[in-house]
């Protein structure tokens, strides 16, 4: 005669939770919290579009994904593993951010377009914080016929 038994690990392991993304121009941080029960590993995906950009499979609650387009809307999946069962996927999306050279070309095309304006001929030098993530300095020489 055989004996049946049940067993708590036989249940699929909960969702993740408090998914967030951090971006930089070409980088992005998912972090999450895992679900309380069971859980052996995370699958994480990253989506650009419709298309799948890179799968890892994680015992860390944060994956990075580098070498990503600067202002592009990137997708990550999460979902939680044990043993042979997947919990529900959680998702979130961010954009990456525009690169430091395209955001320093426009705060200087619109420092000199408001020298212009004004007429100022002299040098103007000055550090502009957080552009993009970055720190900007810049120098504008401008001069008017």
């Amino acid at each position: 005669m055989s004996s049946l038994s049940l067993c708590d690990s036989c249940t699929a392991p909960g969702p993740v939770s408090n998914l967030t993304l951090e971006t930089t121009h070409d980088s992005l941080k998912a972090t999450w919290t895992p679900p309380e029960g069971n859980y052996s590993s995370f699958n994480v995906t990253l989506q650009l579009v419709d298309n799948i950009e890179d799968e890892d499979n994680v015992t860390d609650q944060s994956k990075t994904f580098v070498g990503l387009k600067a202002a592009a809307n990137y997708t990550v999946m999460v979902y939680t593993l044990f043993e042979h069962l997947r919990g529900l996927s959680v998702q979130s999306s961010k954009f990456t951010r525009e690169s430091l050279l395209v955001c320093c070309f426009v705060f200087c095309f619109f420092i000199y377009v408001s020298k212009v304006k004004t007429k100022m001929k002299d040098f103007s030098t000055g550090s502009f914080g957080d552009i993009c993530g970055r720190r900007c300095v810049f120098t504008i020489k401008q001069t008017l016929l």
